[in-house]
C-alpha cells in the first residue's frame, strides 16, 4: 500500500456511523478523520490531504456529489468512496468523468466492514 498510513477522511452526519467507520478503521491501521459537514470536510482537506474520502451523499450543507466535484478539482489525487444509502444510485456523468464508478459504491449500512477495506485497497489501485 504505501509507506506511511493510509488517511481517510469520512464525511457523513450521521455521528454513529462515521464513529463506528472510524473506530473499526483505525484498528486496522489507517489514520482516519471525520467530517460531519461538507463544509468541514473541505477544510480538513486542506489540512490533512486524505488519500480517501468516504463520504455520504445527503450532507447538511452540500450534496455529496458537489463535494467530490469542488475536492476533486482541487485534488485529482484524492480518490472517493460513496457510502450511501440510495440503493438505485448511480453516479452523474462528471462523476464518471472524474472516475468514479461502481467500486466507488458502497450500500449504507456497510454489513461487511471487510468489504470496506477491500473498496479502499481497490480505490487506492486505481
Amino acid at each position: 500500500m504505501h509507506d506511511k498510513p493510509v488517511k481517510i477522511l469520512i464525511v457523513d452526519d450521521d455521528l454513529a456511523i462515521s464513529e463506528s467507520l472510524k473506530d473499526f478503521l483505525i484498528e486496522i491501521d489507517y489514520d482516519v478523520y471525520t467530517a460531519a459537514s461538507a463544509n468541514e470536510a473541505i477544510t480538513l482537506v486542506d489540512k490533512i490531504k486524505p488519500h480517501v474520502i468516504l463520504t455520504d451523499l445527503s450532507l447538511p450543507d452540500i450534496y455529496g456529489e458537489k463535494l467530490i466535484e469542488d475536492i476533486a478539482g482541487k485534488y485529482p489525487e484524492i480518490k472517493f468512496i460513496i457510502h450511501t444509502g440510495k440503493f438505485d444510485y448511480s453516479p452523474s456523468d462528471r462523476l464518471k468523468e472524474l472516475g468514479i464508478s461502481k467500486i466507488n459504491i458502497l450500500p449504507k449500512p456497510i454489513k461487511d466492514m471487510f468489504e470496506l477495506v477491500n473498496t479502499i485497497q481497490a480505490v487506492i489501485k486505481k
